[in-house]
């Protein structure tokens, strides 16, 4: 009975001790010197969805296996040249607003994406940006959007910056598609 006793009591405290005890934070403190290091999908919406935004060094490249949609906030997303966003699935949708490998739907707040790739694997549309009037997009590839998906970036009622460059190789279709935009 006592064996019994110290052990549920063992298990008790185990469990308080695990449910008290914070999840690790991500590295850094999301400024330009000091990005938030990102490797994962669920990182990027942890600092990009419950977070406010901030610098963002990717890590490793995010791989989506549908639509990733960006949240109204400020933010800059720096690939060092090397990570990206990669459609990882074999098939993809095909029509309305789910066929992008991401859409930016910021409104009126200033995002960037710079020194990094849209990968969008010959089976997604590309970039999406809807109704956001301060995209900026720095030294940017956006490849391997297919003839089953249109174009590599939708600009829709939008304001977008290109400097350093904005590289689309590998399209088959359209390469800008602006509507309503600039």
């Amino acid at each position: 009975m006592l064996k019994r006793s110290i052990i549920s009591l063992i298990v008790i405290l185990s469990t308080l001790l695990i449910l008290t005890v914070p999840a690790l934070a991500l590295s850094g403190s999301g400024t330009s010197s000091d990005p938030y290091l990102v490797g994962s999908l669920a990182d990027l919406k942890s600092v990009v969805e419950s977070g406010t935004g901030g610098y963002i060094q990717l890590t490793a490249n995010i791989p989506l296996t549908s639509k990733y949609t960006f949240p109204a906030k400020s933010f800059t997303i720096d690939g060092q040249g090397q990570y990206g966003f990669v459609a990882s699935a074999s098939t993809w949708a095909t029509g309305g607003s789910t066929k992008h490998l991401v859409g930016i739907n910021t409104s009126d707040k200033a995002v960037t994406f710079k020194n990094l790739t849209f990968d969008c694997g010959s089976v997604a549309q590309g970039v999406n940006v809807y109704v956001a009037s301060n995209v900026t997009l720095d030294n940017v590839t956006i490849n391997n959007c297919s003839t089953k998906t249109m174009s590599a970036l939708t600009v829709n009622g939008s304001n977008v910056t290109v400097v350093n460059g904005l590289n689309i190789p590998g399209n088959l279709m359209m390469a800008i598609d602006v509507s309503k935009g600039s």
